[in-house]
């Protein structure tokens, strides 16, 4: 089968899975292996399966690198703490944040927008979202976008850990649906419980003794441990070599490889500012087969489709399947 051959059905099968639900939306839990090596962990088992949806857990192995993400419930002093060590550290984050935090504290939620955090979606429920239907999960993630802006005048943006790293097929197809990008991590530990938390120098230890290159590090900021010794920690890594960035940089490394991808194949004809125009021509039958302008600002897929439809793009497909044919992704 030619290349493009194998594109169009991609895009036919895209279709077809898109449109249907009849798959068993199977709860799966998000866990990593660790190593002793500082060598990335193998995560999910090393099931690769999530990656087609643009889930979010490591980045570049060859980079010094380190992703901070908070999940910020509540506040009980820490996350302002939080806020304050990694300002006085000139350190970016990104904050997985629920309806308590705009509602009651949302000058703090204002301030992590307004110092250059990355503020995301952590649910309206903090409920668990595997087994939800596709309009329960679209109002869990609505409903806390709407309450957000209320209080805050600001967008939030479509990265989204769920609840408790529980998760589904049907999960990952509905966050592909509304362009949200899954995040995970590839280092935690427990310290969510306040009533019995780890020792400073035994998490200290802990997270020294497990940092590796493009680390997703998952902490709650409401910890008395990690309000301890978070700035330690961040100064220890920095003498170590390691810089500090937010889970955006991951997105968008992700897309800029994509672009050269298709540039390389003579996929993309034209590029201006944040966008780019990309024609598939099937050489054989002497055909374009798929153009359209679309945004580079969203979240990329590993497939040209996958990449289409994060932006919501129409793509427009001739040849195989008869010329002019339109279908909407």
């Amino acid at each position: 089968m030619r290349p493009i051959k194998k594109i169009i059905a991609i895009l036919m099968t895209l279709m077809l899975v898109s449109g249907s639900h009849a798959q068993a939306a199977t709860a799966k839990g998000w866990f990593f292996t660790p190593n002793s090596e500082h060598l990335q962990p193998q995560v999910y088992g090393g099931d690769k399966s999530i990656d087609e949806y643009g889930c979010i857990y490591l980045g570049d192995k060859d980079e010094k690198v380190i992703y901070l993400t908070f999940d910020a419930g509540y506040e009980n002093g820490n996350v302002e703490k939080t806020l304050d060590i990694l300002n006085r550290q000139q350190v970016h984050g990104t904050f997985f944040i629920l309806p308590h935090m705009c509602r009651n504290y949302t000058d703090l939620v204002k301030r992590m927008h307004d110092e250059g955090h990355i503020v995301g979606n952590h649910t309206y429920s903090h409920k668990n979202v595997s087994g939800m239907t596709f309009e329960q999960f679209e109002n869990e993630i609505t409903s806390l976008e709407k309450l957000y802006y209320e209080t805050t005048g600001n967008t939030l943006t479509r990265f989204f850990r769920p609840p408790e790293g529980a998760f589904s097929k049907n999960t990952l197809e509905y966050c592909k649906k509304m362009s949200v990008i899954p995040v995970f991590w590839s280092f935690a530990y427990a310290d969510w419980d306040n009533n019995n938390q780890m020792s400073p120098e035994k998490a200290k230890a802990k997270i020294l003794q497990n940092v590796h290159n493009g680390m997703v590090m998952l902490l709650h900021p409401t910890s008395d441990t990690n309000a301890a010794i978070l700035e330690d920690v961040i100064i220890t890594l920095k003498e170590q070599g390691y810089r500090f960035s937010t889970v955006d940089e991951i997105a968008a490394d992700r897309r800029a490889g994509e672009l050269d991808y298709y540039y390389e194949n003579g996929m993309v004809f034209q590029h201006f500012g944040h966008c780019a125009q990309f024609k598939l021509y099937d050489a054989q039958d002497g055909a374009v087969t798929a153009q359209q302008v679309v945004s580079a600002e969203g979240s990329g897929h590993g497939a040209l489709a996958g990449f289409l439809r994060a932006h919501g793009a129409e793509v427009l497909i001739c040849g195989g399947l008869g010329a002019g044919a339109r279908t909407a992704l």
